[in-house]
């Protein structure tokens, strides 16, 4: 576990481009419970907080593009994929032609972006996908028929792949029991993937070096959010921080557009594009990457 002292950073109402992108993250993000006192509660977040917040939920979903799949030899042979093998190719496919994945992941995803201290769903670690927070892996369902709200239908057997921008690495089929505890200890599907995991990152580990764990490979904070996140959010907000009194200055904006090519009128605001930070003009509907994604 690391331990992270997350410094006061700039205040997000000093002016109104930082209001606007603070409302908006507030609005994008499911409250669970969905009611004031979890809206006030993430209102009352500095900053930093917000923003850890918000890419923690956003990191449960996969940016669409094409991806090159790796570690098929994973699933041959193995009882469950014979059974369910067309499926599993049909994930795969659109994967690999950069089809939207999101309806395949777990509904939690889409529900569960701040989930209220105290409430019915507040469990430490489970509501903020235990698995990809600490192992790095996203799970996906195998249905083929898409329900009413828009998700794949559920199946027990879910496939579980590291999944970053260009490749899409699977580790193996799981059933749901990898997400139980039975009588606080871990289930028997919960023990299989762990071993499975340990000697994936066995085989990857460089001789006198060792694997700290945690999504990106920076190990977990105590607040069970990944290392690595906190620290985007702080790089993030010092990115702000820096940029923001300057976006009414030609100069700056003829460094985003070119010299001598900045539109006679425009708006430009913060923005997000999934876990990339920039800028987007509201007028001509451009986005300027600022951060990788």
């Amino acid at each position: 576990l690391a331990i992270l002292v997350i410094m006061p950073a700039v205040d997000l109402t000093r002016s109104k481009t930082l209001k606007r992108i603070k409302a908006d993250l507030i609005a994008q993000i499911p409250r669970v419970p969905n009611d004031k006192t979890s809206l006030v509660a993430l209102e009352s977040k500095s900053p930093t907080e917000l923003l850890i917040i918000y890419l923690c939920w956003r990191l449960r979903f996969i940016e669409i593009r094409s991806r090159a799949i790796k570690g098929k030899h994973r699933l041959w042979y193995r009882l469950r994929y014979l059974g369910i093998r067309s499926n599993v190719n049909g994930l795969l496919s659109a994967a690999e032609m950069g089809r939207d994945l999101n309806p395949f992941l777990s509904r939690r995803a889409h529900r569960h972006g701040f989930v209220l201290d105290g409430s019915e769903d507040s469990v430490q670690w489970e509501h903020k996908d235990f698995l990809l927070n600490v192992m790095g892996l996203h799970h996906f369902h195998l249905g083929t028929r898409v329900e009413a709200k828009g998700h794949m239908a559920r199946t027990n057997t879910v496939l579980f792949a590291f999944v970053d921008r260009d490749t899409f690495e699977i580790l193996g089929l799981f059933n749901h029991g990898v997400f139980k505890n039975e009588d606080k200890a871990f289930s028997l599907e919960r023990r299989k993937i762990w071993s499975t995991f340990e000697r994936f990152q066995r085989r990857r580990t460089p001789p006198g070096s060792f694997y700290v764990g945690g999504y990106g490979g920076m190990g977990v904070t105590l607040a069970g959010t990944p290392t690595a996140v906190t620290l985007r959010a702080i790089d993030h907000i010092r990115l702000i921080e820096e940029f923001d009194p300057q976006l009414d200055s030609p100069d700056f904006l003829a460094k985003l557009w070119g010299a001598g090519q900045v539109p006679a009128r425009h708006r430009v605001r913060w923005h997000y594009e999934h876990l990339t930070l920039g800028l987007l003009d509201t007028v001509s509907n451009t986005f300027f990457a600022l951060t990788p994604g």
